[in-house]
């Protein structure tokens, strides 16, 4: 989408003469016709606002004092991602000093408790797991009964019983 704005008038940054500029597009830059300078007028500056998702990772950093770092691990994935979304979006947003305060404030929040959770966890997951070990079986006793058929001399024969 392309905007049009309407002639205005401007100070060029370097010499400072009074410049009229005809219609423009926006973010296009202008040189200055007296020292051939080359900028963008100051009432198509583009505005760039503070990424959202740095900002709810400091208020998470931040409410993880409270919360015993359950939104400390949320704190440090949102400000990874507004690190990336600022990054790819190139000067269209800004808050990276938000984001890496998140992080920061965010991992050194929660690694204290890191401990405390796999110390709660653990008993937890296995007490809530199936058992799924071998099963042992019964074997029944060692030494059982034998009987062997009569032989023809029962004096030479073995008998065991129990």
């Amino acid at each position: 989408m392309s905007v049009t704005l309407t002639p205005q008038v401007t100070l060029c940054p370097q010499c400072r003469v009074e410049l009229a500029i005809p219609t423009i597009g926006a973010g296009q830059h202008v040189i200055c016709a007296a020292c051939r300078h080359r900028f963008v007028p100051q009432w198509l500056a583009v505005v760039r606002r503070v990424s959202r998702m740095a900002v709810a990772s400091l208020i998470l950093a931040i409410a993880s004092l409270l919360a015993i770092c359950l939104t400390g691990i949320p704190a440090i994935v949102l400000g990874v991602l507004a690190l990336i979304d600022i990054r790819h979006r190139k000067g269209q947003l800004k808050g990276g000093r938000l984001a890496v305060c998140g992080i920061v404030i965010g991992a050194i929040l929660s690694v204290p408790y890191i401990p405390v959770w796999l110390a709660l966890g653990i008993p937890l997951m296995q007490m809530l797991r199936p058992n799924r070990g071998v099963q042992a079986v019964q074997v029944p006793s060692a030494a059982p009964a034998i009987e062997s058929m009569p032989p023809e001399n029962e004096e030479s024969a073995p008998r065991i019983e129990p």
